[in-house]
């Protein structure tokens, strides 16, 4: 047909109607001619329908074919495109389209010319950027393998076939990735740390670490010929990874051996978390063995100082040997443990020294407590001549208990001591006011002395009725807190500040003011004698003789016009050391060390029963009971002498390496040396816990000290 390019569906319907019908009228007379039965025209009829049915079927279908090839292959792009997208996130948006847009196209093969378009560069972006969350997770796996396993959660690994690749997918990976460097340098700061603390053990104990015989094997190691080489820690057949250890650990001590003091060395290794706990397990297993053995020197050295005392060993002398025994070596041990030896083997050849002496502590404790004659003559072991061990203990038994009982009392008994003066000045009051001659002028003249008695009258009225209130308050409540009373000399105190304060109350009656009868005035406070002494512990029962009381501007001539803190004579703060005894004041003191005092006069001559040798250094070295005097200057016996092997065990521990320390410099090693003794160790003094506990007494009580005002007076 010529005008097949216009054929529409209706000129193709109308045609084929024309052509039809034309055709059809034939088939009447061609059946005719050829003698076929009228059925055979329908049938005929019939076919010829059915055949034209089938060829526009075949033409619809084949094209409906065609289109869902198409559409197939379209959504196969376009799938991947999706896919794609969501893996991209945001970063999809860089190619400038949107699969939404595509999708609007009707024409299948241009639309799928669109999309595969847009799959390929959906496609160049992923690979791009995968290729930069590969490095990042990369680095994120090295990072965790320093860290462990477990550090990171278990989402950060993506290894499907479209892994996320979005930017928050890479922020938060980032963020991971900051954190887990963190946690890197965390860990190697803690380790460094470490580390250095290992090192300092090392030098505490006397000890190096493990030499790794590179030229054997790694499972051989050579021990430290240090005095600590017999220490239990794990250093005995280690594996591959304890000897990697090891050398880690020497390099970083021989690199700490050749910088200055401030300057810390770097530990160039990953912190991974076998070497972290292999270090804290390591620095745990030295600070365990640091502790015990510093606790066997304590209790070495808490005999030992009741022992020196005993014997009369000057301050200077148990000082020196601390001194130079400084540290927890087994150097250190051994000296303690030889000197505990040496001071034994003397308790049981002088028994009789020893037990003399702790009578003095008894009846020094006696006096301090104000224990009457009475319950000083029914406590037998006193007088018991048979010097044994026995009775020693019981001795040393009695002295704890009255040490306990100290505590117990010592605030209100710095109250009662501080009362007792002021009813002494009170009576010097009344002797002096009787005492004419004071005035007439005669003989050497004191010029003070009215101004004296005017500060000290003054006292006596305003402290007197205040510790009188404040005894009797408590006083009552010790004593009920204790079950039993509070007494002086053997007599309640309670009874006596109630008789003195009636008999007071008598004085003040009216004008006709008499003075106490003998009878009142030994029962209201016992008198003192003329001379005031330090002893607080008459030898008579019922007389008490209180300490002088330490008012410098009473005996000063002129006026003192200042408000002072008079701390109670009878019980003083003690004075904070450094640390122990010595005269260590220029140093910054340690944590491990508690500041103490010792109680001020105590003799340093032999106690009793102790026969003095010679004059000089020499004596007090033969109290020891060895025969040959020191050469170091020091009064004192061998055990004292400053421990060479130990010295060369503090040298020798400067800055510990893999391989000889006759490398490292002799200045360096000195050094660490001298630092380390002054930082190491030394065993505190039995007494500073006694008066700790003392101060914390006071504060319950309330009687540290006494303020005193100071009136203003003119000559």
């Amino acid at each position: 047909m010529s005008g097949s390019h216009t054929l529409t569906l209706t000129t193709l319907l109308n045609s084929l109607h024309t052509h039809l019908q034309t055709q059809t009228q034939l088939l009447p007379t061609l059946h005719a001619q050829l003698g076929l039965p009228a059925s055979a025209l329908e049938d005929e009829l019939q076919t010829l329908q059915e055949q034209l049915m089938r060829g526009v079927e075949a033409q619809i279908e084949e094209r409906q074919k065609e289109v869902e090839g198409w559409m197939e292959r379209c959504e196969t792009v376009e799938v991947d495109c999706v896919q794609y997208s969501k893996a991209l996130g945001g970063n999809a948006k860089a190619t400038g389209s949107s699969l939404g847009e595509l999708r609007k196209e009707k024409v299948l093969p241009m639309r799928f010319e669109m999309v595969t378009e847009y799959q390929e560069k959906l496609r160049q972006l992923y690979h791009t950027k995968l290729e930069q969350l590969n490095v990042l997770g990369s680095r994120l796996k090295a990072v965790s393998r320093i860290l462990g396993p477990d550090f990171f959660s278990s989402d950060i690994v993506d290894d499907g076939e479209f892994q996320d690749v979005s930017p928050d997918r890479f922020s938060k990976l980032e963020k991971e990735l900051v954190r887990g460097k963190a946690e890197v340098t965390k860990r190697l700061a803690q380790l460094t740390e470490t580390f250095i603390q290992i090192d300092w053990l090392y030098t505490e104990l006397g000890m190096g670490p493990p030499i790794i015989d590179e030229s054997a094997s790694s499972h051989s190691i050579s021990r430290s010929r240090s005095s600590g080489s017999n220490l239990d820690d794990p250093f005995v057949s280690p594996t591959d990874a304890e000897a990697f250890h090891y050398r880690v650990l020497s390099g970083f001590i021989e690199q700490a051996a050749t910088l200055p003091q401030d300057t810390p060395p770097r530990l160039d290794v990953d912190p991974t978390p076998t070497l972290v706990s292999w270090a804290s397990d390591l620095r745990a297993s030295l600070e365990d063995t640091k502790r015990r053995r510093e606790a066997h020197i304590q209790a070495m050295y808490d005999q030992l100082e009741g022992l020196w005392k005993r014997l009369g060993i000057a301050e200077s002398d148990m000082d020196a040997f601390v001194e130079h025994h400084r540290g927890s070596t087994e150097d250190t041990v051994l000296e303690y443990e030889e000197e505990l030896e040496r001071m034994l083997e003397l308790k049981r050849d002088r028994m009789g020294t020893f037990v003399l002496s702790a009578r003095e502590e008894v009846e020094k404790l006696w006096d301090e407590l104000m224990v009457g004659e009475a319950e000083r003559s029914d406590w037998h072991p006193f007088y018991d001549d048979e010097h044994t061990e026995d009775l020693l203990t019981v001795h040393e038994d009695e002295i704890r208990r009255l040490k306990e009982e100290k505590r117990i009392k010592a605030p209100l008994l710095a109250s009662i001591r501080r009362y007792f003066d002021i009813c002494e000045e009170e009576k010097e009051l009344a002797a002096s006011a009787s005492d004419q001659s004071r005035l007439l002028g005669r003989g050497a003249r004191d010029p003070g002395r009215l101004l004296r008695e005017e500060k000290m009258r003054k006292r006596v009225s305003k402290e007197k009725p205040r510790l009188e209130q404040d005894l009797m308050a408590s006083v009552p409540s010790w004593e009920e807190e204790n079950d039993r009373p509070f007494l002086v000399h053997g007599q309640s105190i309670l009874q006596i500040l109630m008789q003195r304060v009636g008999a007071s109350d008598q004085e003040n009656v009216g004008p006709g003011r008499r003075k106490p009868s003998p009878g009142m005035r030994a029962t209201s406070v016992p008198a003192r004698a003329t001379t005031p002494t330090h002893s607080y512990a008459p030898k008579s029962g019922g007389v008490v003789t209180p300490a002088v009381r330490h008012a410098p501007a009473s005996g000063n001539s002129l006026p003192s016009k200042r408000q002072r803190t008079e701390v109670t004579p009878g019980y003083k703060p003690p004075t904070v050391l450094g640390a122990h005894r010595g005269l260590n004041n220029n140093r910054s003191t340690s944590p491990t060390k508690i500041p103490t005092s010792r109680s001020a006069g105590r003799s340093t001559g032999p106690p009793t029963g102790i026969a003095k040798p010679g004059a000089g250094m020499h004596a007090q070295y033969q109290a020891l009971g060895h025969g040959r005097q020191p050469t170091t200057g020091f009064g004192r016996s061998t055990s004292l002498n400053v421990s060479t092997s130990s010295s060369a065990s503090y040298a020798s521990a400067g800055r510990y390496a893999s391989g000889s320390q006759a490398a490292y410099n002799p200045a360096v090693l000195a050094t660490k040396a001298a630092r380390a003794r002054r930082e190491s160790f030394r065993p505190r003094a039995s007494i500073d816990a006694e008066i700790q506990r003392d101060l914390n007494a006071a504060s319950k009580w309330g009687f540290p000290g006494t303020t005193v005002e100071e009136a203003d007076e003119d000559c």
